[in-house]
């Protein structure tokens, strides 16, 4: 039997009390360090992955306002797929209101490309006004790209990327500044970024962002591992607003995607937000009915037309994911594949249920991994 938690713990889980459970991410981190031990390839070990993650949590003071599970959560996912967060630029821990979102670097695209094993080499290149610069597509397609090294190249007009395939065969994507700045706008960080006036790496590091956006578009044309398929999605949600990645998921390494509706952009600009829905057809002309005359006394002839009404979509963006409920924390808890997995989840449910749910949540947890220790 599996080791539980102490009656106390439970008790004050339960109540919201203070408890020997950790109450923020560094204190996890030290915590669980076995679970991320576990979720390391091999060419990573716990210690390093903690260190970069501390420096990550330590120069983003944002990151503090998160929710330590959902931080916790994307540190796990980054280890499953085996890439470094912060300053390598593989992968970024990204606050989004209070929960902390995982968002995939170019470097880290262009290592779980190479590493799928699935082609032989990638790369993406900007081209500048100075620059020889000619594509041909058709039979013949290829590229021809020569930089200009003698001085300032000008400013880059063009993006491109190119992937040769196992087994033989090219394929290029190339996008104007046009496409890359048409996607760039649709980014929810790049819009909550400009309402309140912050920065995003679109505006300290707009190359690598621009490269990384010709990289996802051409990688959907790629053979792709699973490694390579959960990050693409995990990205495809941060850049919707929508992640919602959980401790559960991410040490399982089944995180799926929320559903795709209408309203959302295409992350690689491949297509176009939705037309809006053309005017309904005048009613004819003996069923049609009169204007109601401005009533007398009226601050006006007419009032103000009310402002259009958001899209459910839009009201759902701009409240963020949806918190989980208690079904989910318990169904997590009986599925847990050992105390210590299901005990995160206890914690993870601390921040969002009521004191009454954590309470029931504390008795499914007992009677799921038997009498707890004195």
């Amino acid at each position: 039997m599996n080791a539980v938690l102490p009656t106390t713990n439970l008790k004050s889980i339960a109540a919201g009390e203070a408890r020997s459970r950790p109450a923020n991410f560094p204190a996890m981190l030290e915590a669980y360090r076995g679970e991320i031990a576990r979720a390391l390839p091999k060419h990573l070990n716990a210690d390093t992955m903690m260190r970069i993650a501390l420096t990550c949590f330590r120069m983003s003071p944002k990151l503090g306002e998160c929710q330590p599970a959902s931080v916790f959560a994307c540190v796990i996912q980054a280890s499953q797929l085996g890439l470094r967060p912060g300053l390598l630029g593989e992968c970024y821990l990204i606050p989004y209101k209070d929960q902390c979102t995982l968002q995939l670097g170019y470097q880290g695209l262009l290592e779980l490309v190479r590493r799928s094993g699935l082609v032989d080499s990638i790369s993406a290149h900007l081209v500048h006004e100075r620059d020889e610069f000619d594509v041909e597509w058709g039979t013949s397609a290829g590229i021809k790209h020569r930089p200009y090294l003698d001085g300032d190249p000008g400013a880059v007009r063009l993006v491109y990327a190119v992937a040769r395939l196992k087994g033989g065969g090219m394929h290029a994507e190339v996008m104007t500044l046009t496409d890359i700045e048409r996607i760039k706008n649709r980014s929810q960080n790049v819009i909550n970024a400009a309402r309140y006036g912050k920065q995003t790496p679109w505006d300290t590091d707009w190359g690598e962002m621009a490269r990384k956006t010709s990289l996802r578009r051409i990688c959907k044309y790629l053979p792709k591992s699973t490694d390579l398929a959960t990050a693409l999605a995990l990205d495809d949600s941060a850049y919707r607003g929508v992640q919602q990645l959980n401790v559960q998921d991410a040490i399982g390494n089944t995180f799926v995607p929320p559903q795709i509706t209408a309203e959302d952009a295409d992350p690689t600009g491949e297509v176009d937000p939705p037309a809006p829905p053309p005017p309904p057809a005048p009613e004819p002309a003996t069923q049609q009915r009169r204007a109601p005359r401005p009533r007398k006394g009226g601050d006006g002839d007419a009032a103000a037309a009310p402002a259009p009404a958001e899209t459910a979509e839009q009201q759902a963006q701009a409240r963020g994911p949806a918190p989980r409920t208690y079904a989910q924390f318990a169904d997590d808890i009986v599925k847990a594949t050992g105390a210590e997995t299901a005990a995160l989840a206890l914690d993870e449910a601390r921040g969002v249920l009521d004191p009454e749910q954590l309470d029931d949540l504390a008795a499914v947890y007992q009677r799921e991994w038997g009498e707890p220790q004195d």
